[in-house]
This record gives structure tokens, sequence and C-alpha cells, in this order.
């Protein structure tokens, strides 16, 4: 029965994936950039770093809705399970300097967040 289960799911998997939508090439685009320039912001050891490249992945392995749905998955994980964009804030020692970087970094998110909107539930 296993082995049944298994091939039933690999293919209702892989026609699933063969349903699967166009995304708009400015969605991807804005999506990449803002997912750079939210992980050029943070230090290098910030743990954070590895989600938002495991949605970079999504978005690059799979450039259309399935992708980015999956990326935005990711996204709403962060949010609602265990975090938010505060958790990954970029700190500095100067208020103003650390002020203007978490405006920045807050507007990459609300920019990725616009690109991934679209995508719910493919």
């Amino acid at each position: 029965m296993n082995l049944i289960s298994r091939i039933f799911g690999r293919t209702a998997k892989l026609n699933m994936e063969k349903q699967v939508g166009p995304a708009s090439e400015d969605d991807i685009k804005q999506a990449l950039a803002s997912i750079d320039a939210i992980t050029a912001t943070m230090s290098e050891t910030d743990n954070w770093r590895v989600i938002f490249h495991r949605m970079r992945s999504y978005i690059v392995d799979h450039p259309n809705s399935y992708g980015m749905s999956m990326a935005r998955d990711s996204w709403q994980s962060m949010q609602g399970g265990y975090g938010s964009w505060s958790d990954y804030y970029i700190p500095h020692d100067d208020f103003e300097t650390r002020k203007r970087l978490n405006a920045e970094l807050q507007s990459h998110c609300t920019a990725l967040v616009s690109a991934l909107s679209a995508y719910a539930d493919e």
C-alpha cells in the first residue's frame, strides 16, 4: 500500500506542476531583487539568511506561479509561525543609522510581499 501511495503521490505532484501557470516576469524580478536587497543588509551570521536563500531558490528553480507560491508560503511561515520582519532587523549603535537601515529593510520586505501576493494557494 505504501508503494502505491508513493506512486500516486508522485503522479499527483507531477500533474500539479504541469498545471502551474506562468508568473509575471516583473513579479519574479521584483521578488528576486527584494530578496537580494534584504540578504545584503543582513549580517553574514543572521540565521534568517537561510530562509531567504531558500525562497530565492524556489523562484529561480521554478520561475512560474508554483515557485512564487512556494516563496510566498515560506514568507508567510516566517511571519506567522515563528517571527516577523522585526526579528531580523538591523542592529546598529547609532540610532539614526539603525532607523534608516531598518526603514530600507522594511521597504524591501514590502516590495517582496507585493511581488508574492498574487500567488496565494496555487
